[in-house]
């Protein structure tokens, strides 16, 4: 006999529910993800470029600040290799050094200041260190081979740098005018 008032669903409508949701549940995935990995490259990218800003910010800031000749300053370039430059600074009998290292996918910071050198401080991640490095120009734009024998001719500092994130690449390069930080 059959119950005429019957209430719910029976396991077959439930199942082909379940089904249908989801089948439209895997077209929507399958058509999302694609934007998702747009949308996450963009976000990477955006990691990347806000870090540079600030990485190059301050490493132009610290080369200014060691670069100018001042009364009773002594001033000079240490050490000009591709992944390494180190300003030295000679200010009241006192040494200053200001070094920067490209390591594996890291760009390094310390100073020597009061006898010691400071713990090496990460100052930029995600870069990749074949295609990063530092160049040396002469006045009239030509490049210096290093190891440069005469840093008096060191004019132009350039830092050739590409990060990667992800998918996302970024590559920049600043030169850094010496002459021009020296007024």
């Amino acid at each position: 006999m059959i119950k005429l008032n019957q209430r719910g669903f029976t396991f077959i409508e439930i199942a082909v529910t379940f089904l249908i949701l989801g089948i439209v549940g895997a077209m929507a995935i399958r058509v999302s993800g694609p934007a998702m990995d747009r949308i996450e490259t963009a976000m990477n990218k955006q990691t990347i470029v806000r870090a540079n800003r600030i990485f190059m910010s301050s490493f132009y800031r610290e080369i200014k600040m060691m670069a100018p000749p001042q009364e009773g300053v002594d001033t000079y370039l240490e050490i000009a290799l591709a992944n390494q430059i180190r300003w030295q600074r000679y200010v009241r009998g006192e040494f200053i050094t200001l070094e920067y290292q490209i390591t594996g996918n890291t760009i390094t910071r310390r100073v020597y200041q009061d006898g010691a050198w400071s713990t090496a401080k990460v100052v930029l991640n995600n870069v990749d260190a074949t295609n990063t490095n530092f160049v040396y120009l002469n006045a009239s734009g030509g490049t210096l081979s290093q190891p440069i024998a005469n840093r008096e001719q060191v004019r132009i500092v350039r830092i050739n740098l590409r990060q990667q994130n992800g998918d996302a690449i970024f590559v920049t390069r600043r030169d850094i005018y010496l002459e021009n930080l020296r007024d």
